[in-house]
C-alpha cells in the first residue's frame, strides 16, 4: 500500500504534466532522451512520443507571447512551491491530502516526513521535467537527498526493486499517451482549445486521464502498484477522485498553472493539426483534422483581403484569379493556421502540418510508431506470393492485371519501409543541428527494399523493371537551428547502389536534398551541410523580390570537397512566402559573383525542385524578365516566352529583344529544351566536329545527344546554326517527355498521324516522335497539316516547350 502512494501520486501529477509539462527548450527531453547514456534509451521512449514533444514545442513558439512567459511563469511556480513545502510540514500535508490520510498508518512518525518530502520532490521533478535542459534532475533521482530516503523505505515496504529514472520517463510518457487518447473526442479537442472553458470542463477531461493512468498503464511502477493498491475494504484504497483532489491542491497552490494549461493544450492540438485543402475554379474548401476529427467549423475564418471572401467557414473564394491574402483560423481568438495563399485556376495544396522548423513554415506532425520492417516485409512476401500463385495458367490479359496487383502491393510495402524517423539521432551543439545517420537502421530498410524487389523478380521476371527507382527517405523532424551537418556512412551508397536504390532523400523539415547513389559517393564517408540565411542579408538580392529563405549546400566526400556531380542532386526548396508574387515565374537562383544564374525547376506543391550538378547558395526568387519586342505574339505566345525566360531556359538576342518571329536554330532549341526540363549534365560528351568546347551551346548539345533526345545531320555534324524542322521538334520534345515522364511510344503510329494530310511527308525516323507530340499536343497543326518540314519560330519554340515543361499526364 506504501507503493500505491508513491505511484498514486505521480499518477495525479500526470494531470498536470498531461497540460503543462511541455517541452520549453530544444535540448529538453526530446533531445536528450536516447542520447545521454544516463537517461532512457529510444528503444524504452519511441521515436513518436520524441517527435510529438518537438513538435508541441515548435507549435508554443509559433504562438510566441504571452503563451511562452506564461508557461516559464508556471514551470518557475512549481518550484518555489516544492521548496516551500518541503521547508514547511503543513503545506506538505495539504498538498498530499486525501491520499496520506488513507496510508499514513503504514508508515512510522520517523518514516513519515521522509516519505512525504519524496512523494512531492517526484512529482515536482515530473511536472518540470520537460524544462530540464539536460534532464539531470530526474536521472540523477536516486543522488538526491530530497527523494532518495523516502524513496528507499517505500521500495523496502513494497517489496520492489529501485525505481530508476527511466521508469519516471515511461511513467511521463504513458500520461501523455493517456491525453493522446481522451482527445479522440471533438468535445475533448474543442474543450481543450477553449481558453474560456471552466474549471469543471477542464477537470472532466483531467479525471479521466487520472483513471486511464491508474487503471491501463502498463508501466513496471504502474504493475507495482496493481500488486499492493488491495486493502480488502474499498474504502481504503486510493480512488480517482482521491487523486483528483491532489491535482486540484497543486494547480490550486500554483495560479499560474491555468494560463500556463491552455496555452500548451492549445499548442498540443495546434502540433497535431493537418491542414489540407481541395481546389476547384476560383474556391478552396480546406479541413484541419486533429486526431481524426476534421475541426475547421468549428474555427473562425478571417482573409486580410476583402476580395478573398469566406463563404461558409472554412469555404474560400477568390473574386478574380491571383488573389493574394492572409488567412487565418482561429479558436476563440487563439491562432491555429495561418498563411498567405494566392488563389488561382491551377494551385493544388501546397501545405500539411502544424508547428514550425527548419524553413520558419509549418510543417508535416511527426511520423508515427516505428515501421516494423522485418514484419512489414515478411507480409509484403506473403502477399506477393498469394497474388502471383494464379500466374500459371492465367490468359497475358489475366497475367497482366495479377502483376499490375502485385507491383502496387510491393510499392506500398516498400514505401512504408522507406521513409526513416532519425529525429531521435539528432543531437544540437554550437548552433549546428547534427545528424550521424544509424547504419544498422538504414541498412535494414535497404535489406527490406532489396527482398521484396527480389521476390517480386522472382515471381514475376521482368516486372520490377515497371517500378520507378525508389530512394530512402531519412526524416530529421523539425529543426530549428539555421545550421545542419548530416554524416552519411559510404557503405549506405553501395549497398543502396546494389539493392537498386535511386539513394537517400535527407529531409530537414520541410527542405529536402536528394543523393544519387552513384559513383561521386563512393569514395569515403559523406557529410551534407546545410546553412540558412536571410536574404536580406546578401547584397546580390538588393530590390530582388524572394520566396525563401538562402540555402547553401556543401559536400565532402572522405573529407575532400565535391563542387560538381556526375549524377544531380536534387533540392526540394520550400516556398515560404508568396505574398504578391507570381508563382509561375519563381524561378532557383545560384548566387554567384555577386549575381545569380537562374535555373528555373519546376512548382510543385508548395516547393520547386531542381535537380543541380553542382552546389552553391540557393534561393527562389521572382525572375521578371522583359522583352519590347514581343507585342505582335503576346496573345498566344506572350505569357509562355515570359515564363520559360523567368525559368532561364530561353534569353533574348540582345537586350530587351527576343526577336520571337526569327526562325529558331537547332542550338537554340537543344538549349531550350535541356535547361527548361532540368536535365543538364556535366559528363555528358559528344562527337560532333562542329560544336566546339568553348561554343555557348555546348554543353546543351552534349546534354541532349548523350540522352539520345537529338541526333546530328550527319555522323559528325550537328548543324548547330541551322534552322530547326517541325518534325525534328516533335520528335526531341516526345524523347524529353519519354525520360523525364515515362512516356511510350503510341500504339498505332500510322493511326495517329492518318488526321494530317500531309503525313507521308514526315520522314520514317521521324514518325514516332511526331505521333507522340502530337497525341499529346505538345505540337499542333494547321488546318489539318503538319507542316513537318517546315521551321518554327522562336515564339513558337517557347510555346512548345512551355506545354513540354508544364506537362502531366
Amino acid at each position: 500500500m506504501k507503493r500505491k502512494v508513491a505511484i498514486s501520486t505521480l499518477a495525479a501529477s500526470m494531470a498536470v504534466t498531461a497540460f503543462a509539462g511541455i517541452p520549453l527548450s530544444s535540448k529538453g527531453l526530446a533531445e536528450k532522451v536516447g542520447i545521454q547514456v544516463n537517461v532512457a534509451s529510444a528503444a524504452e521512449i519511441d521515436s513518436a512520443f520524441l517527435t510529438k514533444l518537438n513538435s508541441i514545442h515548435a507549435a508554443l513558439h509559433a504562438n510566441g507571447e504571452p503563451g511562452v512567459s506564461q508557461v516559464r511563469e508556471f514551470r518557475n511556480d512549481i518550484r518555489e512551491l516544492t521548496a516551500e513545502a518541503l521547508a514547511d510540514d503543513q503545506v506538505l500535508d495539504e498538498l498530499l491530502s486525501p491520499v496520506w490520510g488513507k496510508i499514513s498508518h503504514h508508515f512510522n512518525a520517523n518514516d513519515e516526513v521522509a516519505v512525504k518530502k519524496s512523494l512531492l520532490k517526484l512529482v515536482e521533478l515530473v511536472a518540470g521535467s520537460y524544462y530540464d535542459p539536460s534532464l539531470t534532475e530526474i536521472s540523477n533521482i536516486r543522488q538526491n537527498p530530497d527523494i532518495l530516503p523516502g524513496l528507499q523505505i517505500i521500495e523496502d515496504k513494497a517489496e520492489v526493486t529501485a525505481i530508476s529514472s527511466d521508469d519516471v520517463i515511461n511513467l511521463i510518457k504513458d500520461g501523455e499517451a493517456s491525453l493522446t487518447r481522451q482527445l479522440a473526442s471533438i468535445e475533448n479537442i474543442t474543450a481543450l482549445l477553449n481558453p474560456n472553458a471552466g474549471s469543471e470542463e477542464r477537470e472532466a477531461l483531467v479525471r479521466k486521464v487520472i483513471a486511464d493512468i491508474k487503471g491501463t498503464s502498463n508501466n513496471k511502477i504502474m504493475q507495482a502498484l496493481n500488486a499492493l493498491d488491495n486493502e480488502g475494504n474499498q474504502a481504503q484504497d486510493v480512488s480517482v477522485d482521491d487523486l483528483l483532489q491532489v491535482y486540484r491542491n497543486l494547480t490550486g497552490a500554483v495560479p499560474s498553472y491555468e494560463n500556463a494549461a491552455k496555452a500548451l493544450g492549445h499548442a498540443y492540438v495546434r502540433s497535431q493539426a493537418v491542414v489540407d485543402f481541395t481546389a476547384s475554379g476560383l474556391t478552396r474548401t480546406y479541413s484541419i483534422r486533429v486526431f481524426g476529427f476534421n475541426i475547421a467549423e468549428f474555427l473562425t475564418w478571417t482573409s486580410s483581403d476583402s476580395s478573398l471572401i469566406s463563404t461558409n467557414k472554412n469555404v474560400l473564394t477568390a473574386t478574380a484569379s491571383g488573389n493574394t491574402a492572409k488567412i487565418t483560423a482561429a479558436f476563440n481568438g487563439r491562432v491555429l493556421f495561418e498563411q498567405n495563399v494566392t488563389i488561382s485556376q491551377n494551385v493544388t495544396p501546397p501545405y500539411t502540418g502544424g508547428g514550425g522548423g527548419f524553413p520558419g513554415v509549418p510543417s508535416t506532425p511527426g511520423t508515427e510508431t516505428p515501421v516494423d520492417v522485418g514484419g512489414t516485409v515478411d507480409a509484403a512476401v506473403k502477399d506477393l506470393e498469394e497474388i502471383l500463385a494464379g500466374l500459371e495458367g492465367a490468359s497475358p490479359s489475366e497475367k497482366a492485371e495479377l502483376i499490375a496487383k502485385a507491383i502496387d502491393a510491393a510499392t506500398v510495402a516498400i514505401d512504408k519501409i522507406a521513409s526513416y524517423n532519425a529525429a531521435k539521432s539528432v543531437t544540437v551543439a554550437d548552433g549546428v543541428a547534427t545528424l550521424n545517420v544509424p547504419e544498422a537502421d538504414v541498412q535494414a530498410i535497404i535489406k527490406g527494399i532489396k527482398d521484396i524487389l527480389a521476390k517480386l523478380e522472382a515471381l514475376a521476371p521482368g516486372s520490377t523493371a515497371q517500378l520507378s527507382p525508389r530512394v530512402v527517405i531519412i526524416q530529421l523532424g523539425a529543426v530549428a537551428e539555421d545550421k545542419v551537418s548530416v554524416n552519411i556512412p559510404q557503405a549506405l551508397f553501395t549497398a543502396a547502389r546494389d539493392a537498386g536504390l535511386a539513394g537517400f532523400e535527407i529531409v530537414a523539415d520541410r527542405l529536402s536534398v536528394t543523393l544519387p547513389a552513384s559513383s561521386d559517393f563512393t569514395a569515403g564517408a559523406v557529410n551534407l551541410s546545410i546553412e540558412r540565411s536571410n536574404p536580406a542579408d546578401e547584397p546580390a538580392l538588393e530590390g530582388v523580390r524572394t520566396a525563401s529563405s538562402v540555402y547553401s549546400f556543401d559536400i565532402t566526400v572522405g573529407g575532400n570537397v565535391i563542387t560538381t556531380f556526375v549524377s544531380p542532386v536534387t533540392l526540394k526548396v520550400p516556398v515560404t512566402n508568396t505574398d504578391g508574387l507570381d508563382e509561375e515565374l519563381l524561378s532557383l537562383a545560384k548566387i554567384i559573383n555577386g549575381g545569380l544564374e537562374q535555373h528555373g525547376g519546376f512548382l510543385r506543391k508548395g516547393f520547386i525542385v531542381e535537380p543541380r550538378t553542382s552546389f552553391s547558395s540557393y534561393v527562389i526568387v521572382e525572375n521578371k524578365v522583359s522583352f519590347n519586342d514581343i507585342g505582335s505574339v503576346s496573345a498566344w505566345a506572350g505569357r509562355q516566352i515570359q515564363v520559360m525566360a523567368a525559368k532561364g531556359a530561353i534569353q533574348g538576342r540582345a537586350a530587351g529583344q527576343f526577336v520571337p518571329r526569327d526562325n529558331v536554330t537547332r542550338a537554340e532549341f537543344a538549349k531550350m529544351l535541356i535547361s527548361a526540363m532540368n536535365l543538364e549534365s556535366n559528363v555528358a560528351k559528344h562527337n560532333f566536329s562542329d560544336v566546339k568546347a568553348g561554343d555557348w551551346f555546348a554543353p546543351y548539345v552534349a546534354a541532349a545527344a548523350d540522352l539520345g533526345i537529338i541526333n546530328g545531320r550527319t555522323a559528325t555534324s550537328f548543324a548547330p546554326n541551322a534552322q530547326i524542322t517541325r518534325a525534328e521538334m516533335a520528335t526531341m520534345l516526345a524523347r524529353t517527355l519519354k525520360i523525364t515522364h515515362g512516356l511510350e511510344s503510341v500504339a498505332d503510329v500510322d493511326g495517329t498521324l492518318a488526321s494530317f494530310t500531309d503525313a507521308a511527308s514526315i520522314h520514317a525516323t521521324l514518325k514516332d516522335g511526331v505521333a507522340l507530340a502530337a497525341s499529346k499536343e505538345l505540337i499542333i497543326g494547321y488546318k489539318g497539316n503538319f507542316m513537318p518540314n517546315d521551321n518554327a519560330t522562336r515564339a513558337e519554340a517557347a510555346v512548345m516547350v512551355y506545354r513540354a515543361f508544364n506537362f502531366t499526364e
